[in-house]
């Protein structure tokens, strides 16, 4: 089963009915926006009672640097998300990709307890904080 049939199915699942137009607009307005901007997508898929079901979708934009090439993931969740969800998948996916190539993750001081955790896994370095704007920090792949 590929990604997009794992994430209309778990649509289903939640009751979201993709027939409606605004929803199914809706839900192709996200995924697209993600598509659109990413170099590479990663559908994360979490198990449930119900079985498996997608949660969110990570985007990764390639960045080359004069130190070499890093990515940089942006995550978005799907509404039914659970926070239990969230740390699972994202440990997994940040466990195989820091391996893989080095990772920037951008964020703001809002997520910084849920980044902070990862950190606590061992799979993420910072924060680090962007000189004139300590609004915004920085996370690195370990």
């Amino acid at each position: 089963m590929g990604a997009f049939d794992l994430l209309m199915e778990g649509l289903e699942r939640r009751g979201i009915d993709i027939e409606r137009p605004t929803e199914r607009d809706a839900v192709l307005d996200l995924v697209g926006g993600i598509l659109g901007l990413a170099d590479r997508t990663w559908m994360l898929v979490a198990p449930t009672p119900k079985g498996k079901i997608p949660v969110g979708v990570i985007g990764e934009r390639s960045v080359d640097t004069p130190a070499g090439k890093w990515i940089e993931p942006h995550v978005t969740w799907f509404p039914w998300a659970s926070p239990r969800n969230k740390v699972e998948t994202i440990l997994k996916y940040l466990q195989v990709r820091r391996f893989e190539v080095p990772m920037l993750i951008i964020a703001n001081r809002k997520v910084e307890p849920f980044f902070r955790r990862m950190k606590g896994f061992g799979v993420l370095a910072g924060p680090f904080r962007l000189p004139g704007d300590p609004s915004i920090h920085f996370w690195g792949s370990r």
